[in-house]
């Protein structure tokens, strides 16, 4: 397949520049409590150390001084490091469609997430070593992956675990419901799993996929991820079965150079 038939396919109009960039200032909006938690808690570090270190100098002990210096550096650097992070993310972007590895959006992605999430959170990600790549706008995907997290976080207030995995999957629900004979569909999928502390049991890397959602059903505050997944001819999926927690799957069809 050439550059002019992957122009072809459905992607966002010009105008979803102005949209994805609103909704990923709301996106902010929610981050920043986390956000105020972080920075507040290395701020605290750092006038520790600073503390810690004027007692020292007055008792004439500058060169265990010089130990608490650095670790206050340290924690001005994390500080300077999570907003150059947050500066790069919120930066207005074109929507430019490429082809990608979910696993290396992700990767971008996790400092910012993990800088987010409360300490009763726990945050673990199992990126598959043979995922497939898809064909989509790389920042519009970081918005997705974000609201998931967020979604999952919102789901778990006491803590817990939010697990995201990549997987690789075939579906036939997919080939049956477009045309008939062609064999199964291939997608590559992110699922952001959340398990409240209290409860058993653990995240399965590659759990059986979610049904999809009804073409006019929103989930929370996952419309926009919704969204994304059908321009690119994909979809938001969580399981049908009562109790299944907050688990939702981004299934991106594989990109057509690769299939």
């Amino acid at each position: 397949m050439n550059d002019a038939d992957l122009a072809a396919r459905e992607l966002p109009p010009a105008s979803a520049d102005t949209l994805w960039q609103t909704h990923k200032m709301f996106a902010v909006g929610r981050l920043s409590g986390g956000i105020a938690h972080e920075v507040n808690n290395l701020t605290q570090r750092v006038i520790a150390s600073l503390e810690v270190t004027r007692k020292l100098i007055r008792t004439g002990r500058t060169i265990e001084a010089e130990t608490y210096i650095a670790k206050a550096i340290l924690s001005v650097q994390e500080v300077s490091s999570l907003n150059q992070r947050l500066a790069r993310f919120v930066r207005p972007q074109a929507i430019a469609p490429k082809e990608m590895s979910l696993n290396a959006v992700i990767a971008d992605l996790e400092d910012v997430l993990r800088s987010t999430l409360l300490r009763t959170i726990r945050l673990e990600i199992a990126p598959a070593a043979d995922l497939w790549t898809t064909y989509c706008d790389g920042g519009q995907a970081e918005i997705a992956i974000l609201d998931m997290v967020l979604a999952a976080r919102d789901s778990i207030p006491g803590g817990g675990t939010i697990a995201i995995a990549t997987r690789n999957d075939a579906c036939f629900e997919f080939a049956r419901a477009s045309q008939a004979g062609t064999g199964p569909r291939q997608f590559v999928c992110v699922d952001v799993d959340a398990k409240a502390s209290t409860l058993a049991g653990s995240f399965d890397r590659a759990p059986p996929s979610p049904a999809p959602l009804p073409p006019t059903t929103s989930v929370d505050d996952l419309h926009m991820v919704d969204r994304f997944a059908r321009a690119y001819g994909g979809e938001l999926r969580r399981p049908v079965e009562a109790n299944a927690g907050a688990r939702t799957a981004l299934c991106l069809p594989r990109s057509p150079r690769e299939a």
